[in-house]
């Protein structure tokens, strides 16, 4: 990240899903996201999560949102629309051999592409398919549709041309040598855009079906395109934004900055906004090529964006929805320079419990993570008299990933070596066993997740304290599990004898009235 470029700290950062988060989309002052954990969330513009849509068997990879309907498609080869005001589920499209790639809502009609290598036109009101599309022989990868024509854009690396009113193909356009994975429609001058793995763009007249034009803009991959004051930027995974002038086959200007691929851009208020694969969001001045800001704040992936007048919002792999303020919003007060934005965490530590619920347990264990040198954190440690246990790269993930950090143990939170990392603890395994936790279906597997990361944690040679420690985690897990299953069996058995009690009531009764 380069030094002299400001970094702003986001606005404020909402959990809420399990995995990560696909898309965005802003509708009537509410935000959308959909997710590999199967569900979309609704959110308010201040993060709180308001409804909640369950019900696809796998990731879900696309939604859009129409008079108070929202429609998704899902690795699990189907499409439902969903009422915004009851939550259910109105319709389910069932019909696709395959995941759906690709979903467009227009004039009463849902089209899915899948990866079926077919192209589905459903109707919205009764769910049932209209027309099927079978001509490519690879993975939808984008769809258009206007003036009952359709434009299905594909990985076998042609653009089919569809007449809804006939079903019938009536062009095949051809050209590009590598798979087509982005495309941008141009409605006011009826062009169509598309860029393949192969790094080509090519502008297609809609009119006369022609390849007008064709340029290599970059080295790898373009995976997302748009058209702003006549020119066209890409998204490459070569890590940079190519700016296009078409008409003279000319690359303009190239955005560099991105430390690994880029996975989504959009133009706002004459800014570029660009996320990466090296997690952070850059604010790009169209004007002059520079990146003015680094928003830092995402553990991984920016995968999505959405902008509102004063605020961004981002989504990433790490299952976070990240606000931002826009340009207008950071002011002109000077915003930190990375320096010193490091130089502040540096002063930041967190200090993670990893104690038991075994009375017999001596010692409380500490995993201290932060963000200074990791022999600054050791030295801190020692001078306060403590054994310690240390690794540059952890594997223990809980929220958040952690890298450098030392562990060591101590008798109580008074001991020194706590107040020198004074921030709040947190535990970052118990779970309560409660009484009947059938009630909470994924209970069992949060045990399991989290008994994996304490072994992951403990395979590492550590001091002989924490193999005891080691046998204690280990023991007391096996121990939850086992309390888990007790605790729902003896539940279902009372049920049962319950249900067959009332049964029995019920037919005494009958025969006394009988009687």
């Amino acid at each position: 990240m380069t030094e002299d470029i400001p970094v702003v700290n986001p606005l404020g950062t909402f959990q809420g899903h399990l995995s990560g988060i696909n898309g965005i989309s802003l509708y009537e002052s509410h935000l959308f996201t959909c997710s590999d954990d199967k569900t979309v969330k609704k959110w308010t513009l201040d993060g709180e999560n308001v409804q909640h849509f369950q019900g696809h068997n796998a990731r879900i990879t696309g939604m859009k949102l129409v008079n108070d309907v929202l429609y998704t498609g899902s690795h699990d080869k189907t499409a439902m629309s969903w009422s915004l005001r009851t939550g259910k589920v109105l319709k389910e499209f069932i019909g696709h051999e395959d995941r759906l790639s690709c979903l467009l809502v227009k004039d009463g009609r849902m089209f899915t592409g899948s990866a079926d290598h077919t192209v589905r036109v459903w109707d919205t009101q009764s769910g049932n398919c209209q027309q099927i599309f079978r001509d490519h022989t690879d993975q939808i990868s984008g769809l258009v549709y206007k003036n009952n024509t359709l434009l299905t854009s594909s990985v076998d690396k042609t653009i089919r041309v569809w007449s809804t009113e006939t079903g019938q193909c009536k062009r095949v356009l051809s050209g590009h040598k590598s798979w087509i994975l982005a495309q941008y429609f141009d409605e006011v001058n009826d062009v169509l855009y598309t860029g393949s793995k192969d790094g080509e763009i090519k502008c297609w007249d809609l009119k006369s079906y022609e390849c007008i034009s064709s340029f290599k803009a970059h080295k790898f991959a373009i995976i997302k395109l748009e058209l702003h004051n006549k020119l066209v930027y890409s998204a490459s995974w070569d890590g940079t934004i190519g700016c296009i002038d078409l008409t003279q086959n000319k690359l303009v200007r190239s955005l560099e900055g991105h430390d690994g691929k880029v996975s989504t851009f959009g133009i706002f208020q004459n800014n570029l906004y660009s996320g990466g694969r090296d997690r952070t969001v850059r604010v790009w001045n169209l004007k002059n090529g520079k990146c003015e800001y680094v928003f830092a704040g995402h553990r991984g992936v920016v995968q999505n964006m959405c902008f509102t007048e004063t605020e961004i919002f981002s989504v990433g792999s790490d299952g976070n929805l990240i606000k931002w303020p826009a340009i207008q919003s950071i002011g002109k007060k000077k915003s930190k320079s990375a320096k010193q934005n490091r130089n502040e965490k540096n002063k930041r530590t967190r200090r993670i419990r990893l104690k038991t619920n075994n009375p017999d347990e001596k010692f409380v264990y500490y995993l201290f993570d932060q963000y200074d040198d990791l022999k600054q954190k050791i030295e801190r440690v020692v001078q306060c008299g403590r054994q310690l246990a240390y690794t540059s790269k952890s594997n223990l993930k809980y929220g958040n990933e952690l890298s450098k950090s030392i562990f060591t143990f101590v008798k109580s939170e008074q001991d020194s070596v706590c107040q020198q990392f004074p921030e709040d603890t947190s535990d970052i395994y118990q779970i309560p066993i409660l009484p009947f936790l059938h009630k909470y279906g994924n209970i069992r597997e949060q045990i399991e997740k989290k008994r994996k990361i304490i072994i992951k944690f403990m395979k590492r040679k550590f001091l002989p304290e924490f193999k005891n420690f080691q046998n204690t985690v280990l023991k007391e897990f096996n121990k939850k599990i086992q309390d888990y299953d007790f605790a729902t069996k003896e539940y279902l058995t009372l049920k049962n004898n319950e249900w067959k009690t009332k049964k029995r009531t019920k037919k005494k009764d009958q025969t006394a009235g009988d009687l």
